[in-house]
């Protein structure tokens, strides 16, 4: 008798924590304590065009990327990816260019700037065109600022702003 009284107490304190170990499932099932959960408006398109021209130069820079928000173990996280190209050609009087033997390009973004310079040899005629020394990381997350290019040819300084136009939508 004794032995089954043991039993059917096992028994009882087993099906007790099966049930228990179900309505703690159902509450919070696993899927939601082990995976990343997206939420709908966590994601941003990120595609932006600076443009702009001055006397003697036209630029152009391109942002893309995208950023996506979501929620990790109760954690607001964050992921991004960008990229951005960018160039100015000169428009002014070839044979001006065709005479320079430096070009400095300086950059300023925000708080960030960069530069470059281009030695040109004794070979005309020249490239018009030139990469700008912006790197996207410099200009993500600050893309309603312009981009101040300050072009100098010769030591005769040019500045041209790259004015932002979002062109995601």
């Amino acid at each position: 008798m004794n032995l089954q009284k043991i039993l059917f107490g096992i028994i009882g304190v087993l099906f007790f924590l099966v049930v228990v170990n179900i309505v703690i499932m159902n509450e919070n099932p696993p899927s939601q304590e082990t995976e990343n959960t997206l939420d709908d408006t966590g994601y941003k398109k990120i595609n932006y065009k600076y443009t702009g021209e001055s006397e003697h130069w036209k630029g152009e820079y391109i942002l893309e990327g995208e950023e996506i928000t979501y929620e990790s173990f109760g954690v607001l996280e964050q992921e991004y990816w960008h990229e951005g190209t960018g160039h100015v050609e000169y428009i002014g009087d070839i044979s001006k260019l065709n005479a320079a033997e430096k070009l400095d390009i300086k950059a300023e973004f925000g708080s960030s700037s960069s530069s470059m310079g281009v030695t040109f040899d004794n070979d005309a005629p020249r490239e018009t065109v030139f990469n700008l020394p912006v790197d996207s990381s410099d200009v993500f997350g600050v893309f309603e600022n312009p981009i101040e290019l300050k072009l100098i040819l010769d030591g005769e300084t040019e500045v041209l702003q790259l004015v932002p136009e979002d062109i995601s939508k």
